[in-house]
């Protein structure tokens, strides 16, 4: 375990991990100073929060303080590639990720779940089930509540929650210790290649989730991904999902029921009484359920949670109509994988919106489908001259700003087609995250009901 009392700790981001672990590390005595080059990362109120904290902060500027820190955090979008971290490193300053410090002062078990799609409808309705069986659970890490941050409030209230923890790859790169009790791979596909060196160090990274487990712990597997099963090698007891019945499940579906166990007790639910829809979802329900599993003690969650829970904001999520057309917010589709997902949910005609801040991303590999299902595609973001050479045989309008892209697919778009904003990149060109990029499309979204309720 790490000592941080009297130590010199810098975090560098003021991010939502930022934040939490620096008050975390303040509650525990340590010297903490938070450092962004933005100097605007912070509202007034935050600075306030961080100074009756006793919480060092700097904005606008990386100060020499950084480098008499004992060690140093980083947050999960700073890469290890730019200089202020290369010196860090050239100084033998440890590096250590914010996911490891939360769990330097976990106070009960922790479900860890990676994957490179599916990773937050899966945390979520995971916490879900546990929280409708009667299990205090908490779901935190890369969505919503950043996991130092649910740490804390738990410290400070004195409760001990089950972490159903979202982990991306970044947050994994630098863990030392860290071990989930449960900890999830529900896949691997090509994913932020601009950051790492080949998809091989990506899927190596993934797989690091596993590294402190013992055999008394859980490695829940997609054995049905060929790149789960050529990179995992957990030591921890394995359970499988699988769209094939095996022995080693502990849920699977067939044709018309959802069959889970518990206490060694056989259980089914038809599928149509579930509301998450589509194969993908069906991954992340058998994922879920096997997360939960050592935890449970009855069915009554499970039904309750499997019979109400629907999308996660910002996936495949339904906005509403215009004169006929539906308008869908799959912002955090950040890879081609995701965005075939969203395109393969769809038998009407599309409007794709696609592109964004770029990831190394081979937007030929939509093709097929785009072909199949794709009307018109509408560019947005840094991206757009790569769409337009990657992709063929399609027609594409450049709109370069999603308002300009939501008024040209409306314009062109009929009766019972679909707008779909599934970008297949990240958004830091023009947004902080998916989040407001989603959150934008869904504001101009309304802003375009109202008026065209008046204008018919």
């Amino acid at each position: 375990m790490i000592n941080v009392k009297n130590k010199n700790i810098t975090v560098l981001g003021a991010k939502r991990s930022g934040i939490g672990v620096a008050k975390l590390l303040s509650h525990y005595q340590a010297n903490v100073l938070l450092s962004d080059n933005d100097k605007n990362a912070i509202d007034d109120k935050t600075k306030q929060l961080l100074k009756k904290l006793n919480i060092e902060s700097e904005f606008g500027k990386h100060s020499e303080k950084i480098f008499n820190s004992d060690f140093v955090i980083i947050s999960p979008g700073i890469p290890d590639t730019i200089p202020i971290i290369q010196k860090i490193k050239q100084l033998n300053i440890s590096i250590v990720s914010e996911i490891e410090i939360a769990y330097n002062f976990v106070n009960f078990q922790i479900i860890a779940i990676t994957g490179s799609n599916g990773k937050s409808t899966t945390a979520k309705l995971t916490a879900d089930i546990l929280n409708r069986s009667g299990i205090f659970s908490i779901a935190c890490g890369n969505i919503g509540l950043a996991f130092s941050e649910a740490v804390f409030a738990s410290l400070q209230k004195n409760i001990k929650p089950i972490y159903v923890v979202e982990i991306s790859s970044f947050q994994l790169e630098n863990i030392l210790n860290f071990k989930p009790n449960v900890a999830v791979l529900l896949n691997i596909t090509p994913d932020h290649l601009d950051r790492y060196s080949s998809f091989n160090e990506y899927a190596e990274t993934k797989v690091k989730i596993f590294t402190n487990q013992s055999k008394n712990d859980i490695a829940i597997l997609n054995v049905d991904d060929e790149n789960v099963l050529k990179f995992s090698k957990p030591k921890s007891n394995i359970v499988n999902i699988s769209m094939k019945k095996n022995r080693d499940q502990f849920a699977y579906f067939d044709e018309t029921y959802f069959h889970y166990k518990i206490n060694s007790q056989w259980h089914k639910l038809m599928k149509n009484k579930i509301q998450l829809i589509g194969e993908h979802n069906q991954y992340n329900i058998l994922a879920a359920f096997s997360a939960a599993y050592p935890f449970l003690n009855t069915e009554t969650g499970t039904v309750s949670s499997l019979s109400t829970f629907k999308t996660i904001s910002h996936r495949i999520e339904f906005c509403g109509e215009i004169n006929g057309v539906s308008f869908y917010n799959d912002s955090k589709a950040t890879n081609t994988d995701s965005v075939k997902v969203a395109l393969n949910s769809f038998n009407d005609p599309i409007h794709l919106i696609l592109g964004g801040k770029d990831k190394d991303t081979d937007f030929s590999e939509l093709q097929e489908l785009i072909n199949k299902n794709v009307k018109t595609v509408y560019t947005i973001g840094e991206t757009e001259n790569k769409i337009n050479s990657q992709l063929k045989n399609i027609k594409i309008i450049n709109s370069k700003v999603l308002d300009v892209a939501i008024n040209n697919a409306l314009k062109n778009a009929n009766k019972n087609e679909i707008i779909l904003l599934s970008p297949s990149c990240s958004s830091y060109d023009q947004y902080a995250n998916f989040e407001k990029r989603g959150e934008h499309f869904k504001t101009i979204f309304n802003k375009l009901k109202e008026l065209y309720k008046y204008e018919n």
